[in-house]
């Protein structure tokens, strides 16, 4: 704490300053001034927490000075002292409400046991005041979280938190929702407490008064309002502002719900943002979302065929093409609002699939993360967004890309054999007969001539190719391993479990279970 010593005779205030321990009283900072006109400007460039100040001094009394401290600063104690036991000064100090009236000359336990009190008042008071802004604080959360429900205002202690809030039934509210890419719990709580101010400090900028909340400790809820309806082009403004102070945190998203009168009526702005937010997965971090925006909605894409598509590139070794492909996909997803996030994970997770499938097609040796028992359903959950999505995609093409730059090229007839497998591997009629009509050669020459190229034979790379298949399925608890069995080629299940444990060294169950752990 700061204290101000101000007293006409030097004597004493250096006596005062070198013969006390302050540190010990919790003082900090010792100030002096030799009169009260001094004793107020310092004061003014740096406010005590508490004075110490003699009565009688030139051009202004203690007293007076007193007076025009207490006037900034209603709670800062003052300690008198002085050598007249005057009945005007006592009652001026009474006035004052000052701690002590010390009288010179000056006893230094005395005058510890006044500053000793002082501080000790000073820290109450704080405390008192902190407790009391703490309530307030979660007193406004606790209503702003009951705003985002329908007919939650009903009880009188609400009714009359609006009303000291100046918010009336003509009131104008919009409602914003920030989604950050954490939880709210992981920022430490002064950066969020210091961030909640910053956001309020800009609102009002805009003559726009702020009430917040946090939800499911990755939301947080700004209602907005004032006494006029603010223009799009103003919430505009605003939430660029809002935008740049949010740079630091990187990946976050601004929603803007419609805007509404009355209090009872908040519910609807919040939720047409909450509806809103469901789009934000298509859209870069950073963006702002608004209900009122006037851009042509896209159509929803026409999908059928594209997983097809990219699958016969990656087998044709067109790597550039598959990636044309992915990029063309972002373009037409990005800013989507008729599909949900699930539907476009199934569309990358489908692609992620052919990847994994071509490698082991194609025999090429795969990178590491590319060779990881992490699966591609895995791989899909962690993103976030449709960038996130495309940057995965990507990625495992570029991975793919270098392979097939490093791989020895293939004789023409394995490729075709290798093609044939991938397109039927889930027809329980496939058969080495099936595959040599298929390149119109010996069912005796295709079997030495892919045992002489791969080193295995058809046979072993057909059930390699389907538990490989049936391996990514599993990683995906949505698929049941009776449907798994039929889908990679296994009319009987028992069969598919025997043969599975055999080359893996689990059960289809055994093998989701580890997996999923």
């Amino acid at each position: 704490m700061k204290l101000l010593i101000v007293d006409d005779e030097d004597l004493t205030r250096n006596g005062l300053v070198q013969s006390i321990d302050w540190a010990s009283l919790g003082i900090t900072q010792v100030l002096q001034a030799d009169d009260g006109a001094n004793g107020l400007a310092a004061a003014r460039k740096t406010p005590p927490d508490l004075v110490l100040t003699d009565v009688r001094m030139p051009r202004m009394s203690g007293i007076e000075m007193s007076e025009q401290i207490q006037r900034q600063n209603p709670d800062c104690p003052i300690i008198f002292m002085s050598g007249y036991s005057d009945k005007d000064y006592l009652k001026a100090a009474i006035r004052l409400k000052a701690v002590r009236y010390v009288e010179k000359p000056i006893d230094a336990e005395e005058i510890m046991e006044a500053v000793r009190e002082a501080v000790c008042s000073v820290a109450e008071r704080r405390r008192q005041s902190q407790n009391y802004e703490l309530f307030q604080k979660e007193a406004a959360s606790r209503l702003a979280l009951d705003m985002t429900r329908a007919g939650c205002l009903v009880n009188p202690k609400q009714q009359e938190a609006l009303s000291s809030l100046s918010i009336h039934s003509s009131t104008c509210f919009c409602t914003l929702i920030l989604k950050f890419n954490r939880h709210l719990a992981d920022f430490i709580e002064t950066d969020l407490a210091a961030l909640l101010k910053q956001l309020e400090q800009l609102s009002s900028k805009y003559d726009l008064c702020q009430l917040s909340t946090l939800k499911n400790e990755e939301f947080l809820i700004l209602h907005l309002y004032g006494p006029q309806r603010p223009s799009d082009y103003l919430l505009q403004r605003l939430c660029n502002g809002i935008r740049t102070l949010l740079a630091p945190y990187r990946q976050f998203y601004i929603v803007v719900g419609k805007t509404v009168t009355g209090p009872g009526r908040v519910y609807l702005s919040y939720r047409s943002a909450a509806v809103l937010l469901q789009n934000a997965f298509f859209c870069p971090y950073g963006s702002i979302l608004f209900c009122s925006a006037d851009e042509p909605r896209k159509k929803t894409p026409d999908l059928n065929g594209l997983t097809e598509q990219f699958q016969s590139l990656l087998l044709k070794k067109d790597a550039a093409g598959a990636c044309r492909l992915a990029g063309e996909l972002f373009q037409t997803l990005l800013y989507c609002r008729d599909l949900l996030a699930n539907q476009a994970k199934d569309i990358y997770y489908k692609l992620l699939l052919h990847i994994h499938t071509a490698l082991y097609q194609l025999k090429l040796s795969a990178a590491p993360h590319l060779a990881e028992q992490e699966s591609p359903m895995e791989l899909v959950t962690k993103c976030n967004n449709l960038e996130e999505l495309s940057q995965l995609l990507l990625e495992r093409l570029g991975s793919f890309a270098q392979l097939l730059d490093r791989s020895p090229s293939e004789n023409s007839t394995i490729f075709l054999i290798r093609d044939y497998i991938g397109q039927h591997f889930g027809d329980d009629q496939l058969s080495i007969k099936a595959i040599s009509e298929h390149v119109h050669l010996s069912t005796s020459y295709i079997c030495t001539l892919f045992k002489t190229e791969t080193g295995q034979t058809l046979n072993q790379y057909i059930t390699e190719y389907r538990i490989e298949r049936a391996k990514l399925l599993l990683a995906d608890p949505r698929n049941k391993i009776a449907d798994i069995s039929a889908r990679v080629g296994y009319s009987d299940g028992n069969y598919f479990s025997k043969s599975f444990r055999k080359a893996v060294g689990l059960s289809p169950s055994e093998y989701r279970e580890k997996e999923l752990s």
